[in-house]
């Protein structure tokens, strides 16, 4: 009876060593998962970048805003964009926005550059039309250290989400990421871009 109760205790203990093991590693996976939660943040805001805005034109059409006639058909830049420096990263989806260069029913494009600042491992990129519109037809983004390295990085396509569109993935470390967006409606708009990410 002794060595049975004594068996019984040892089996008791083992158990409840194996429980607190198991509580132990409950709690530092959940501190890992807030920590790393914690450390995601939304980067655009005190990234700086710049926005170019592209028309398609025909040999030969006037320009707008410049008063000259294309010289070859495709994609023509527009005058710089002057807009607000924080019209893409103030946390609003109306207000300050980009929007396409001309009213038209021919494809137009808004490309940002983001420069973050320092290298960040970057896990999400998300954007919004300005309020009560629909977002562009198509929008992609590229990671890279270097500006020189946004042209090879991978194309990553924005998918529709809340409104808007975004891209989610394993972390891509890099500084730069240029997105850019499209469009065959007679016009287009951007109100906010997020990066979400680990500095």
């Amino acid at each position: 009876v002794t060595q049975t109760r004594l068996l019984a205790l040892r089996v008791t203990g083992a158990c409840a060593d194996h429980r607190a093991r198991l509580r132990l590693m409950v709690l530092a996976l959940a501190l890992l998962a807030t920590s790393a939660a914690a450390q995601t943040r939304n980067l655009a805001p005190e990234a700086a970048y710049s926005v170019t805005l592209y028309g398609y034109a025909y040999a030969g059409q006037v320009i707008p805003g410049t008063n000259t006639p294309a010289t070859a058909q495709g994609f023509m830049p527009a005058p710089p964009w002057l807009g607000p420096a924080d019209a893409l990263t103030d946390g609003l989806r109306g207000g300050a926005i980009v929007r396409s260069w001309f009213w038209s029913n021919m494809a137009k494009r808004i490309a940002v550059r983001f420069d973050l600042r320092r290298a960040a491992r970057v896990s999400q990129v998300r954007l919004w039309p300005n309020a009560g519109e629909a977002p562009c037809d198509r929008a992609t983004a590229r990671i890279a250290a270097s500006q020189e390295g946004l042209a090879q990085a991978a194309e990553l396509v924005l998918e529709p989400v809340e409104e808007g569109l975004a891209w989610s993935g394993g972390p891509l470390e890099g500084r730069f990421i240029e997105i850019l967006c499209a469009s065959g409606a007679p016009q287009m708009s951007l109100a906010e871009v997020e990066i979400l990410g680990e500095p």
